[in-house]
């Protein structure tokens, strides 16, 4: 038996208009999207983070330092400037409360923090991100924050375009008070074009967390800060967080640190001979950003033929030389003493 069931005609793309979408405001941008790379940005996929070390994970240089007076140094969390501008401060990485702190998601491990003991106008934190053509068009910046406030109750996040043979441009993005509860700070910005700018090896785009240059109190603050993105786009998204190994790669591309008893061995490559010095290659584990400053502090000894080993004078941006006195032939190892290593400096 056949049953024929008859039904008026209905209108589908109204039917399908009156559907509950549970998608919320950031679904619908992402169906309205016009092309792949739009919806792209919109929840910024893949690789995100320009900063490097935002966790603050990463410190080759030591965990704490204090009574500081430096102008732009890097002191201890790596890739993080501190500048004085006239005030004294402290410098540290700090370990977040096993359970967490209110405010704070659970994934992060380390802050950094910055006491200025005695505050000055302009003091406080930056990063300098490589190539400056590296950050155009919209862009968010966003960290994690907690602290106390100059005595003008706030801080100001400032940009900068610097360039090799021409003008730098600075650029105030926003301002930021702080509370003793962590917070999550967003600022969207777009750098001015670059349009008619000399551009070198030495240019950068810089954000600077600081105390106002309006503000000329001498009140002491400090700031803790983790959590530190930016990212293409007019979004703040998830914080993008990298494995411990990546991150201290990134890192040794502007700093780095052979020797002592954190690595208790170096492997002195190929060799030549002069007479009785000896000299070999140490390659490094990362290409730097340019050819370093380097530096040796204290003595390290060849384990083969207990000589003291000195700097060549030849440097590269993957490795450099060592001299030692000795007829010897074969593979060789330096002696990590304690207190003695070789210090790698690219930083911008």
């Amino acid at each position: 038996m056949t049953v024929r069931v008859n039904k008026d005609s209905f209108n589908l793309r109204e039917k399908l208009s009156e559907l509950e979408r549970p998608i919320g405001l950031k679904g619908s941008e992402l169906m309205s999207a016009a092309t792949a790379q739009e919806a792209r940005n919109l929840v910024s996929a893949g690789r995100k983070n320009i900063i490097i070390n935002g966790a603050m994970e990463i410190a080759q240089r030591g965990t704490s330092v204090t009574g500081q007076t430096g102008a732009g140094a890097y002191l201890t969390v790596d890739r993080f400037a501190n500048h004085s501008s006239g005030s004294t401060f402290n410098s540290s990485q700090e370990t977040v409360t096993n359970g967490g702190m209110p405010g704070l998601p659970i994934k992060f491990k380390k802050y950094f923090k910055f006491s200025a003991t005695t505050g000055a106008n302009n003091c406080g934190v930056w990063q300098s991100i490589e190539d400056i053509r590296t950050v155009q068009g919209e862009h968010t910046f966003s960290f994690y924050a907690r602290g106390t406030n100059p005595a003008g109750g706030k801080l100001e996040i400032d940009s900068r375009q610097h360039f090799d043979g021409s003008s730098t441009a600075d650029v105030i993005i926003g301002d930021v008070v702080l509370t003793d509860i962590w917070q999550r700070f967003t600022f969207t910005l777009k750098p001015p074009s670059l349009s008619g700018k000399t551009i070198g090896s030495n240019s950068y785009y810089r954000l600077f967390i600081r105390q106002p240059d309006a503000d000329n109190s001498t009140n002491a603050w400090h700031i803790d800060i983790t959590g530190v993105q930016l990212e293409v786009g007019k979004n703040a998204t998830e914080f993008e967080h990298r494995s411990y190994g990546e991150e201290l790669a990134l890192c040794k591309r502007y700093y780095q640190r052979m020797g002592d008893t954190n690595t208790n061995e170096i492997t002195l490559g190929g060799y030549s001979v002069s007479g009785t010095t000896i000299y070999h290659s140490i390659q490094l584990p990362v290409e730097m950003r340019a050819v370093p400053t380097l530096t040796q502090v204290g003595t390290l000894y060849s384990i083969r033929t207990d000589q003291p080993v000195s700097l060549s004078g030849h440097r590269g941006r993957k490795g450099f030389g060592v001299a030692h006195t000795t007829n010897g032939t074969g593979s060789f190892l330096l002696a990590c003493n304690p207190n003695a290593y070789f210090v790698l400096d690219a930083e911008l």
